[in-house]
């Protein structure tokens, strides 16, 4: 029937075209990151900083900062180890922000259930209340 648009298969499409979409961002995601990062994960960059970014970290007195100078702890951090400590950020946010997306796929999911069994609850219900009266009306 043209216009009808409460059809099962329609449901389906739009859970299915949720879960491409989420596909795509999670795939587009972890690409932008691997080029960001060079395929590295957020336990293999290294860690120079403090933890606001500014300094270069007091827990160690003299180390050797990722742009390959000698640094002193609580001098401002280089060119270089900007970029490091930003790619860092990048990397630590990744998990959380692929988390989300997945919560958000789940509980679309488990509302459509939801929707449907009250669907068939109802419909059950319906049913039922037809058969018995039916069956008073034939006594």
């Amino acid at each position: 029937m043209i216009g009808r648009s409460s059809t099962p298969k329609a449901g389906l499409h739009a859970v299915l075209s949720l879960v491409v979409v989420v596909a795509v961002m999670m795939i587009s995601i972890a690409h932008h990151v691997d080029i960001a990062t060079n395929g590295k994960k957020f336990g293999q960059l290294p860690n120079v900083a403090t933890s606001d970014g500014k300094a270069y970290s007091v827990e160690e007195s003299l180390l050797r900062s990722t742009d390959g100078a000698e640094e002193t702890a609580g001098e401002s951090l280089s060119a270089t180890d900007t970029t490091t400590y930003s790619t860092r950020l990048v990397a630590q946010t990744v998990p959380s922000l692929q988390a989300d997306l997945m919560v958000s796929l789940i509980s679309s999911g488990l509302a459509t259930t939801i929707a449907g069994l009250g669907s068939l609850h109802i419909l059950a219900s319906v049913t039922l209340t037809l058969t018995t009266r039916m069956s008073v009306l034939m006594e």
